[in-house]
């Protein structure tokens, strides 16, 4: 496995969730050009070379986080094996160490859509480093290099990768909330 592994079974997660919402006007759907499900078309939208993706998409059909869809012929993520590894094995694999303080996005419970879920002693927040981002924080590697511009794009890949930076950073109480978070999203669909 790769860290991109897990971005690109979350951008899944979240293009099944756009289709299932019937959101046809995100980005994703209406620039007509490709397929969002194509390996161009994640790729293009996650900035990761069509290589990658490819060899992501097969590593996680491997793995059993993914299988393929008999309907649609298309790879989709095994949401419970995906869900069981992040809350037990990602902090593991690719762990999370605060950097120096930068401008980027806000990721982990600093998200704006997890904000004030979790009162924090401290005052810092957690960012990816993006010179165009709005906040100043510690600096976290995102799990691939073009997350934050990624996230841009696409409001449920960024909660789902804040959800994910909140268990990789995270204490036992903090993880726990991140981890219960992520159940009722990604499992109860």
């Amino acid at each position: 496995m790769k860290s991109q592994d897990i971005v690109i079974l979350l951008k899944l997660v979240s293009l099944q969730e756009q289709e299932d919402s019937d959101l046809l006007d995100s980005p994703d759907w209406s620039s007509g050009r490709e397929e969002p499900y194509s390996v161009r078309g994640l790729g293009n939208s996650l900035g990761i070379s069509k290589t990658e993706v490819s060899a992501s998409l097969n590593r996680s059909l491997e793995s059993g986080l993914a299988i393929r869809d008999r309907s649609y012929r298309r790879v989709k993520p095994n949401r419970r094996d995906l869900c069981e590894f992040i809350a037990n094995g990602l902090k593991f694999v690719f762990p999370a160490k605060p950097g120096a303080p930068e401008r980027g996005i806000p990721t982990g419970f600093a998200a704006p859509m997890l904000e004030g879920q979790l009162i924090s002693a401290g005052q810092d927040i957690y960012v990816w480093a993006y010179a165009q981002g709005r906040e100043r924080g510690l600096s976290v590697e995102p799990l691939f290099k073009s997350v934050p511009e990624a996230v841009q794009k696409d409001e449920r890949l960024y909660e789902y990768l804040a959800l994910v930076d909140a268990i990789r950073l995270g204490k036992q109480r903090e993880s726990n909330l991140a981890v219960d978070r992520l159940n009722q999203r990604l499992l109860n669909k």
